[in-house]
């Protein structure tokens, strides 16, 4: 396995075991990340601001997924306009 497969897979058990996402590893890469789920609720902002409202927060708050070539970040949220504290 490579360097970077055996990273994946360590990120997918800790979205597995830490964050309780149903995450895998899709089938066809050694890479990518996939969660499978239904129906989800997420606010999406510029890192910049995603920055500042993480800061501003006193508990923590997961799964926080970033998106380094658009610069935004998503929150899942457990209902709409609400993001999910851990």
């Amino acid at each position: 396995m490579s360097s970077s497969a055996e990273a994946t897979a360590q990120r997918c058990r800790h979205c597995r075991r830490d964050l309780g996402l149903p995450a895998v590893i899709m089938p066809e890469t050694e890479t990518r990340i996939i969660v499978q789920t239904g129906p989800v609720s997420a606010v999406v902002m510029p890192s910049r601001l995603a920055t500042e409202f993480v800061a501003e927060q006193s508990v923590p708050l997961g799964p926080v997924i970033e998106h380094p070539a658009s610069r935004r970040w998503t929150f899942p949220t457990d209902r709409p306009g609400r993001v999910r504290r851990i």
